[in-house]
């Protein structure tokens, strides 16, 4: 697998050979898991600086490093313990600038509620 212009970013092969694509691109730049109950506690997470509750299913995330804009890409889930079973959540999201992204999340009757998991993944170009 060929490797090119290393100070940009790596370019490599398809896996077929007749298209490249950007590495650095295409990583995902921060994560997170998030037991967002109770008090508040991140799990496992990469390039995330702090967690803010603010409320009932309302999170505040901050990032380590900053992206170049507020153009980037944000994806978020979760699931709420029903005893036995697990209950997935909806989320939405709102990116606020550059480090920080608010996500609220709803039970499956739409009323707000905090998450037993949430999982987000931020993408996009970091400044």
């Amino acid at each position: 697998m060929p490797l090119t212009n290393l100070t940009k970013g790596l370019t490599v092969d398809s896996e077929g050979g007749s298209v490249t694509t950007n590495l650095a691109q295409g990583l995902c730049k921060a994560w997170a898991l998030l037991d967002g109950t109770g008090t508040i506690a991140l799990q496992d997470s990469f390039n995330m600086g702090s967690v803010t509750d603010s409320g009932t299913g309302d999170y505040i995330f901050t990032v380590s490093n900053q992206f170049g804009s507020a153009n980037y890409s944000v994806t978020a889930n979760g699931r709420q313990s029903e005893s036995p079973a697990w209950t997935a959540m909806t989320s939405s999201v709102g990116v606020l600038d550059a480090d920080d992204v608010r996500i609220t999340s709803r039970d499956t009757s739409n009323s707000q509620t905090d998450q037993k998991q949430l999982h987000t993944q931020f993408m996009g170009d970091l400044a």
